[in-house]
């Protein structure tokens, strides 16, 4: 896996295998990372010894320079994917509140009433379960809309996914 060849993830799973792809680079990097000081050692003890080797300084400093590069092109896209899984996460939450709501509204259209003390008893038990699942509801939107206001603030959605985000939250809310 080359880490500049990284697709954006669609769902949570595949981001999720993608970031664990990505994580499992980081003992090659570190491995990479001791062979280049060992080599790094080995110029020092060359240079030393032959000081006009400037061919060897031009190695090392490429060697450094490529070496910062994959570190930070790691870090880079790791993080990014941590971004992009929370964002996804956010998502998966938005539909199924979406859900959620959707079954809600359906209980509500219903306009029976009961025709036997069986049937009223069973209708009030249903809604007395919709109003503990209301509430949960409630918490479930009052926490998506907290968590895309906290990475708006942060800068970890672009524009576009943040508005969508929170209209969808908005929509769950009203």
């Amino acid at each position: 896996m080359m880490l500049e060849e990284i697709d954006v993830p669609r769902d949570v799973q595949s981001g999720q295998q993608l970031q664990q792809q990505v994580r499992q680079l980081l003992p090659e990097i570190r491995l990479w990372r001791k062979c280049h000081e060992a080599l790094q050692e080995k110029v020092h003890e060359v240079l030393s010894r032959e000081p006009d080797s400037g061919e060897l300084h031009v190695l090392l400093k490429a060697l450094d320079g490529h070496g910062s590069e994959l570190t930070n092109t790691w870090e880079n896209q790791d993080n990014w994917l941590s971004e992009i899984l929370r964002s996804l996460r956010v998502e998966k939450d938005a539909e199924r509140a979406e859900a959620t709501l959707s079954s809600h509204e359906a209980f509500l259209k219903l306009d029976g009433l009961g025709d036997s003390v069986g049937e009223v008893e069973s209708l009030q038990k249903r809604h007395e379960e919709f109003e503990i699942s209301l509430r949960a509801f409630d918490n479930m939107v009052e926490d998506l809309e907290g968590e895309v206001s906290k990475m708006s603030r942060e800068g970890n959605v672009t524009v576009d996914r943040h508005v969508r985000l929170q209209q969808r939250a908005q929509l769950l809310v009203d």
